[in-house]
């Protein structure tokens, strides 16, 4: 047994002496400079190149609502205000079908009325979208309630 036991420490002795040999024979291959240590590449030197910063010119951002926000919000206000008018007629119970349409036919062109007078005001950039956004927001959490 003793035997077996000796064999086996000879053996990872010498097996680890062969992997220190050869880490250390890359380490040194790696300190010379590999290749270049036996001549063949040498390393030039190339110098860095200075580009120059390129300059951008500054564009004006309007602050003024842009035609597709209104559009939107004039969309938005009108399907509302249908909607609105559909849920009226039927809170109210009304049955006959020319009564029904009313109070949509009413609030369907009040919305868009009420946005005419909102866009006299002169709303900013980002105004009219927020707000047809919110209004959509606001009507699918209604219909899901």
């Amino acid at each position: 047994m003793t035997m077996k036991v000796m064999k086996r420490s000879s053996l990872l002795a010498a097996s680890t002496l062969c992997a220190q040999l050869l880490l250390s024979s890359a380490v040194s291959a790696q300190l010379q400079g590999g290749v270049q240590a036996q001549g063949q590449f040498p390393q030039q030197q190339f110098p860095q190149q200075q580009f120059p910063q390129q300059q951008f010119p500054q564009q004006q951002v309007s602050r003024e609502r842009t035609s597709l926000e209104i559009g939107a919000l004039y969309g938005v206000s009108a399907a509302y205000g249908v909607g609105m008018g559909i849920w009226l007629s039927t809170e109210v119970g009304i049955k006959d079908p020319a009564l029904f349409l009313i109070p949509p036919a009413i609030l369907g062109v009040a919305g868009p009325v009420g946005v005419y007078f909102f866009d006299r005001t002169g709303p900013h950039r980002g105004v009219p979208a927020a707000i047809a956004t919110g209004t959509l927001i606001g009507a699918d959490e209604g219909l899901g309630i």
